[in-house]
């Protein structure tokens, strides 16, 4: 096999690309190696900086979220926007921006569920979850 051959690539790629042997060999050997991730059998995880870090790329500019001044030394300190917390609160605490639903009794998925079907069922349509995450948790990403 001539790496530097287009066609020869190609044909290869075709060949194993549902191969799950392949696939294997290409995440433990080239996509998990040691620095990149932490993994064990059971859970994959990594920490923003790991995942924003030069391993990845050559450059973090920041991350959003929360601002705080918790940041990885790489970053240097937190720069914040004149302004943009008061902005949020303006926005939040306007009656014609944001509407409040008291649910009673709920769970991850009835929240979910409630969102999800807002539009087909002639309830008014959401626009955002505030600060929704906590909520769901145990849940994957494809349960969500």
């Amino acid at each position: 096999l001539d790496i530097s051959d287009p066609e020869q690539i190609q044909v290869v790629s075709e060949v194993l690309r549902f191969s799950p042997l392949a696939i294997r060999h290409l995440l433990e050997h080239y996509v998990f190696t040691s620095g990149t991730l932490d993994r064990n059998e059971m859970q994959l995880h990594a920490s923003g900086q790991e995942l924003a870090g030069p391993q990845l790329f050559g450059r973090c500019l920041g991350f959003s979220g929360t601002p705080n001044d918790l940041l990885p030394k790489s970053l240097g300190r937190c720069i914040y926007a004149v302004g943009d917390d008061g902005k949020v609160l303006q926005a939040l605490s306007n009656t014609e921006t944001v509407t409040t639903v008291e649910l009673g009794q709920w769970s991850p998925s009835s929240i979910l569920d409630l969102v999800a079907t807002a539009r087909c069922l002639n309830r008014p349509k959401y626009q955002a979850l505030i600060d929704s995450g906590a909520l769901v948790t145990g849940m994957s990403n494809l349960e969500v």
